[in-house]
């Protein structure tokens, strides 16, 4: 190995850089937001987030796809926006924590809100959703994200549980 000097190495890495010389990608990265315009929707409780991810959720597929949505939301638990994370069978969906925060993260969010369907229409959490809601809880305050919720909808579109309603949060 040869002794460079830092300011050699500095200057080289400056003039490579420049000249684009050295092979290291960019990383960008970027989040649109749509559709911003009039008052931000505010989230209080379970049964706005229920009525928020009622409309969220494509009620053709509900009966027979679990779907995971995300909800982004602001320091004073304004919605900034949703995103559908995964789309699944009819006895499961695959969430992956690296994709939820990362759009977290992107989305400046300072809490958020989960949910996903059950086409079977029972409200009976599996092991799975609480062992996930438990990481991603765990996860956030990692992050100083806070999980506020996760609602677990069914076909009937009155028929909801909500975790934080249930102390399972």
């Amino acid at each position: 190995m040869t002794h460079v000097s830092r300011q050699t190495f500095k200057q080289s890495l400056t003039n490579t850089t420049r000249n684009k010389a050295m092979n290291i990608p960019r990383i960008k990265v970027k989040v649109e937001i749509e559709n911003v315009h009039g008052e931000r929707i505010k989230i209080t409780g379970s049964e706005q987030a229920h009525e928020v991810c009622k409309k969220l959720f494509d009620a053709d597929t509900i009966a027979w796809t679990e779907e995971m949505i995300l909800i982004s939301l602001n320091r004073q638990n304004e919605v900034i926006g949703y995103n559908k994370i995964s789309s699944g069978g009819m006895a499961g969906v695959i969430v992956d924590p690296k994709v939820i925060f990362s759009l977290l993260l992107n989305t400046s969010a300072h809490g958020f809100i989960v949910a996903h369907n059950h086409p079977s229409g029972t409200t009976n959490p599996s092991q799975e959703d609480i062992k996930i809601t438990k990481r991603l809880k765990e996860s956030g305050e990692l992050l100083d994200i806070k999980l506020l919720d996760h609602l677990i909808l069914t076909p009937d579109p009155d028929k909801y549980l909500s975790f934080a309603d249930q102390g399972l949060i």
